[in-house]
């Protein structure tokens, strides 16, 4: 699986994943990660059918809420609005589902996934100590739909 190549090193493969994440990262784990039942997974993928982008949503019906986890784009794709359409299309996703809102958490030191998902109106609503990550913060971020 070409993705596990997006992660130059076990710094950003962390930041993707959390402590979870096994190192050496092998390309077994991450296949297994995103063919996963649940949480759902889905992938943007280009003209020759190449994953480009991947993300995971795990429904909590009663909360009437989604929680996005396992987003990546390809370096390749990085810098070409592809975040944009990847979390307009989870929310897509989760509004079908009947969620009301949609949730995600990011380390504090993820600074372009922060503005990225800014961007797509996701909003600061509570800090958890992350102490894995340099700032030492898990931001959890919201997005009404």
């Amino acid at each position: 699986m070409d993705v596990v190549f997006w992660f130059p090193d076990r710094e950003s493969a962390l930041r993707w994943g959390g402590l979870q994440v096994p190192d050496p990262l092998p390309p077994e784990w991450l296949a297994a990660q995103f063919l996963a039942a649940t949480p759902e997974h889905y992938a943007m993928t280009d003209e020759q059918d190449q994953p480009i982008g991947v993300f995971g949503l795990r429904f909590h019906e009663r909360e009437r809420r989604a929680h996005l986890i396992r987003v990546a784009i390809s370096p390749l794709w990085r810098g070409e609005g592809l975040s944009g359409q990847l979390l307009r299309g989870a929310a897509h996703l989760a509004r079908e589902r009947r969620a009301q809102r949609i949730t995600l958490n990011v380390y504090g030191s993820n600074l372009d996934a922060r503005a990225a998902y800014e961007r797509a109106g996701f909003f600061p609503f509570e800090f958890a100590k992350a102490r894995e990550d340099s700032t030492g913060l898990m931001v959890r971020m919201l997005k009404p739909l």
